[in-house]
């Protein structure tokens, strides 16, 4: 027993779905095949958590939307830089209109009690691109430090393992 709204599956025996309230069928008719969605990307987002909220305000507005790299960005910040920013997209029939929603999430900073780069959602053009060479700057300086430093004590934990084994083949031959 199949539900033909929900297309939930039930024993034998049930005659209504419990979420819609519909009476059951058999078997259900097989879908009409959907053309793929053309999905055009609207905004993008450094922080996760920013694309999260003008997704969710696009999706009051009633519009389909997605994320793109949102958790891989969420993870590890630092690939930002090399798969680019969270992506906020919708289908193209939605274009205009979530253009319009985004448009008027945000405030102008000037007319705002809020610091430049967090006014209404607005991110400061300037304050973006400083936090981008900040971070590039971040990455360089973990590569530079933390490279060095394991190779200083990968070598030291061979040397030390040598040292004990060379000793103990020592101790082994004067036995």
């Amino acid at each position: 027993m199949y539900c033909p709204n929900c297309r939930g599956e039930f024993v034998a025996g049930v005659e209504v779905c419990n979420s819609c309230d519909i009476a059951l069928v058999d078997a259900l008719p097989e879908e009409p095949e959907r053309p793929p969605i053309d999905w055009i990307t609207v905004a993008t987002y450094r922080e996760p958590a920013q694309a999260r909220l003008a997704s969710e305000y696009l999706e009051a507005a009633d519009l389909t939307v997605q994320l793109t790299n949102e958790y891989t960005i969420g993870v590890n910040w630092l690939l930002a830089t090399g798969i680019g920013e969270v992506g906020l997209q919708v289908p193209a029939e939605q274009e205009q209109l979530a253009r319009q929603a985004l448009e008027s999430m945000t405030v102008d900073p000037e007319k705002s009690d809020e610091p430049a780069e967090f006014a209404g959602g607005h991110v400061d053009q300037a304050t973006l691109e400083r936090a981008r060479r900040d971070n590039r700057y971040k990455v360089l300086l973990t590569l530079v430090v933390a490279a060095p430093v394991v190779f200083l004590f990968g070598l030291l934990a061979y040397l030390g393992r040598s040292d004990q084994e060379s000793t103990s083949d020592a101790r082994d031959s004067d036995a």
